[in-house]
């Protein structure tokens, strides 16, 4: 499974060996033609699989992306890598079977049943200390109820564009990301907006036209769509196994638009060269990630606490009054605030700072 790393070096070969095996298994999944062939490419170099193809910690959803492919290729042997997924690569797989109710082999549909019940205690178990319900404390992330539908639409359609964009290649996304914390910052969540219609709209073209690529994005991506959250809100790990039938979809246009589709390989592979330098070293992931996001506060935030780390705490007060400009009245960030300012020895502006940062809840905390 290769969760003991003896060699860092091995480790990442070991990724990126798992992401060259499933680029050649869309080739050969999906008629080994000249569009399966299109999207093997499309899908190797599209930096959005980043945090599946050379991210360590992301090999689960890599690993569980080539359990999908052996389903799809071999139904009939497809129990065994989906039992093999669930149970050691997590819970990107889950809800996968659910593509074979638009195939001649619909009752293999049913084995989300069994995956299902496994998660089930592994996410709703109140006496597990460590289940999801027990450690996630944010009433509204993890509330069921019709309006979670609007975070549901949204989600999807925000995940459908920067699967082909390639926008936002970091770990963290501005968009819904203060969704829970409070209910100011849910009815921003709640409001409706341009994803949230185009959310809708994918909906219904991939149901109305029942295209393959577009249905196994939609299957794949749905379980991280927000109806319950219980990590981050958006991340780009979970794209990784839904980008297949997106990539699939996107051939299927560019193989009657050749120009074009040297120009979307083109611009992946560069965009990739420069981003790998986001992997070179923490400093590197924060810096490349506030060049795409200079507005986002909890980039500044995590470039405080670098800073703080290495001991440089005026570097680290910068950092954490911009992130503060960006996002006034955030205990977080007050309350780092504060703990700059008990270091440098003032303490009457750190008690001013601490009495701010009591006045900021979190709903549920």
């Amino acid at each position: 499974h290769g969760r003991k790393y003896k060699s860092w070096k091995l480790a990442h070969i070991i990724t990126l060996f798992i992401h060259i095996i499933n680029s050649i298994l869309i080739y050969l999944a999906f008629g080994h033609n000249t569009v399966s062939f299109l999207a093997a490419i499309l899908f190797s170099v599209n930096p959005i699989n980043n945090q599946g193809s050379i991210w360590i910690s992301g090999k689960g959803y890599s690993t569980n992306t080539l359990c999908a492919l052996l389903m799809w290729m071999f139904p009939a042997w497809s129990v065994i890598p989906y039992l093999f997924g669930t149970y050691f690569s997590g819970a990107s797989l889950v809800f996968f079977p659910l593509i074979f109710l638009f195939t001649k082999h619909w009752y293999l549909a049913f084995l989300v049943i069994w995956g299902m019940s496994r998660e089930w205690g592994r996410i709703f178990n109140k006496t597990d200390p460590q289940s999801k319900f027990n450690t996630e404390s944010n009433v509204e992330l993890l509330a069921r109820k019709p309006r979670k539908l609007i975070i549901f639409f949204k989600s999807y359609a925000y995940y459908f564009v920067n699967a082909i964009s390639a926008r936002i290649l970091g770990f963290y996304h501005q968009y819904l990301f203060l969704h829970g914390v409070n209910a100011e910052e849910n009815r921003k969540s709640y409001k409706l907006d341009g994803y949230f219609w185009l959310g809708i709209l994918l909906l219904g073209l991939t149901l109305y036209t029942s295209e393959v690529g577009l249905l196994w994005f939609f299957i794949s991506i749905m379980i991280w769509c927000n109806f319950m959250t219980f990590n981050q809100t958006l991340a780009n790990r979970y794209i990784y196994m839904a980008n297949i039938g997106l990539m699939l979809t996107l051939a299927k246009i560019l193989i009657h638009l050749p120009i074009l589709a040297i120009i979307i390989i083109t611009y992946y592979i560069t965009k990739l060269l420069f981003f790998i330098v986001f992997y070179k070293n923490e400093y590197w992931s924060i810096e490349y990630a506030l060049f795409e996001q200079p507005d986002f506060f909890y980039l500044w935030q995590n470039r405080g606490v670098y800073c703080f780390q290495n001991n440089n705490y005026h570097g680290a007060l910068g950092n954490f009054n911009k992130a503060n400009e960006l996002r006034p009245n955030d205990w977080k960030i007050l309350y780092n605030i504060c703990q700059i300012y008990l270091l440098l020895g003032n303490l009457k502006v750190a008690k001013d700072y601490y009495e701010q940062a009591s006045k900021c809840n979190i709903d549920g905390r």
